[in-house]
């Protein structure tokens, strides 16, 4: 019974231990299971990580180009906008400028209003022409300047997927190397616990045998000196009598073993069909990734030959709008030298003309100094008359005697301040009209005459050349610059003004509200509040002046065509 017992505790200690170990191997095949589901699962994410960075990397390649082709249209509308501006500079240096002729010169010695009306449309229509031209390549360039722009932020946006994309897919790589890792270790202890169980059935099958052999005692053999006993007679044995004998069981350990191979066999087949299977599921999504893959490929190239046939398509529309706008300047450029053929034709017979106006207004001018200077001859002669013609005529002269002197006071109090202003560089008009206030009376100093007669006085000097400098540089006929004018055509009112257009601001009042004819103007040139350009208003909003753009004196010129307008005074 003990020996019964033993081998039933083998057995089922080998039974116990074999569910024991079954159940560790059971368990590490779930886990591995799990396991290989995550790398299914994590190989996904990476073939999708790849994707996506492929795709960021592709569109910012072609950001790429695109900002190429933006930089490089960019700099060519940049080209034919500079380009464009020095055709404009020159053609309007070719409409205002003429040698020493200005183009107002031209239009006034025109013989009728028809022959006037029609030289300054055309003049107008060139630059207007020019001009249009500018405005069109300039907005061309601010529109590419504003898609590159634009293309720019789109790469920086782009450089950032494409980081992320490419974190993204590292991320992605270092989990599917440490899930194949965990599922490579898995693999091993589920091996090692098979073969553990594989052992503990053979040593517990071993153990059983052994226990069974010890049981079977043999009968102890007869001495050699003693006679065999005689055998004993065979008792009468009722039915009732007989023992049932225990029938001796088959091995339970090795049936027990059989079945436990059987179930690792079976729980084999079974890893190995749901191995079978997952390996199958895995080609099936590598499989299908691929084609994800090939397909994503395949439209990112039908895109790029998309983006190419576009591209080619937007090139050859460019240069057949580059090639038509050429074909339209080359146009332009033979009307322009019809137009210009022309124009030469009408500047030789206008210079002409002009030249001819120019000798008789000078010839006019020296009849009207000689005119004036008889009538103060004529003027000087009746006063003498009258002084010796009675006392009351020689009080009257002695008084216009005072008269004078104080109006040669004022004239050198006058020039005094001119020399101040000329010492001091030119101070703001500010200080040069309080240095002014006290050296010549507001309003001229009881001078007489008109608007109209003050433009007539300057019309005079009509094409005199423009020569910056001082006195030594004011010669009536001959060359001027803006403050020379302005002092020349005053002085024949008997108003005496500095050679300086700060000096000269001075002088006179205020003029409030639109300027009319024969007042002074002033300009601050570049803005810094001192004065540098004075000029007289003809009563229409231009201004007659020494002019350095045209190199003459000139006029009809508006009045905001020259920058840094800074007021007018009134002197008549």
């Amino acid at each position: 019974m003990s020996i019964g017992f033993v081998v039933a505790l083998v057995f089922v200690t080998g039974i116990s231990a074999g569910v024991a170990q079954e159940g560790g191997v059971r368990a590490k095949e779930a886990e591995v299971a799990a396991a290989q589901d995550r790398l299914m699962d994590i190989r996904m994410e990476t073939s999708a990580a790849q994707a996506a960075y492929n795709n960021a990397l592709y569109e910012m390649n072609q950001l790429n180009g695109q900002i190429a082709q933006a930089t490089e249209d960019l700099d060519a509308a940049r080209k034919r906008l500079a380009e464009a501006q020095a055709e404009l500079e020159e053609r309007a240096s070719q409409v205002y400028k003429s040698g020493n002729v200005a183009f107002m010169d031209v239009l006034v010695g025109v013989d009728d209003f028809s022959e006037f009306a029609t030289r300054l449309d055309l003049w107008v229509r060139l630059l207007g022409e020019e001009r249009a031209k500018v405005e069109a390549v300039e907005k061309a360039k601010d529109e590419l300047a504003a898609r590159k722009n634009d293309l720019e932020k789109q790469r920086t946006q782009r450089v950032d997927a494409v980081d992320k994309a490419i974190a993204q897919k590292e991320r992605a790589e270092e989990a599917e190397k440490e899930a194949e890792e965990y599922l490579g270790s898995l693999n091993a202890d589920l091996r090692e616990a098979i073969q553990d169980k594989q052992d503990r059935q053979a040593e517990a099958a071993l153990a059983a045998a052994e226990a069974f052999k010890a049981q079977e005692t043999p009968a102890p053999a007869p001495k050699p000196d003693e006679p065999e006993p005689a055998p004993a007679p065979i008792p009468e044995v009722q039915v009732t009598q007989i023992k049932q004998v225990p029938v001796e069981q088959p091995d339970l350990q090795d049936e027990q073993a059989a079945a436990d191979r059987a179930a690792a066999a079976e729980a084999a087949a079974r890893r190995a069909e749901r191995l079978a299977e997952k390996r199958a599921a895995e080609r099936q999504a590598a499989q299908e990734a691929a084609e994800q893959a090939a397909a994503e490929q395949a439209a990112a190239e039908k895109a790029a030959a998309r983006e190419a046939r576009q591209d080619a398509k937007a090139a050859a529309e460019r240069e057949a709008e580059l090639a038509a706008q050429r074909a339209a300047e080359r146009q332009a450029a033979r009307e322009a030298a019809e137009r210009e053929a022309e124009l030469a034709a009408q500047r030789a017979a206008a210079e002409r003309a002009a030249a001819q106006q120019a000798a008789d207004e000078r010839e006019a001018a020296r009849l009207a100094a000689q005119r004036r200077a008889e009538r103060q001859a004529e003027r000087q002669a009746a006063a003498e008359a009258a002084a010796e013609a009675s006392a009351s005529a020689a009080a009257a002269e002695e008084e216009q005697a005072a008269q004078e002197a104080a109006e040669q006071a004022e004239a050198s109090a006058s020039a005094s301040a001119a020399a101040q202003e000329e010492t001091t560089g030119g101070r703001p008009p500010q200080e040069d009209a309080s240095a002014s206030a006290s050296a010549a009376p507001v309003g001229g100093g009881g001078a007489s005459g008109s608007g109209t007669s003050v433009i007539a006085e300057g019309q005079q000097y009509l094409g005199t050349p423009y020569v910056l400098g001082g006195t030594e540089s004011c010669v009536p006929y001959e060359m001027m610059d803006c403050s020379c004018f302005t002092m020349t055509v005053y002085s024949a009112f008997g108003i005496a003004l500095p050679d300086s257009p700060g000096g000269q601001m001075g002088y006179g009042t205020p003029v409030s509200g639109a300027p009319m004819a024969g007042d002074l103007l002033f300009w601050s040139e570049d803005g810094s509040g001192y004065i540098t350009h004075v000029g007289i208003a003809m009563g229409d909003g231009t201004a007659i002046h020494a002019s350095t753009y045209t190199g003459n004196v000139t006029q009809g010129t508006p009045i905001s065509s020259i920058p840094g307008y800074a007021g007018a005074r009134r002197l008549l």
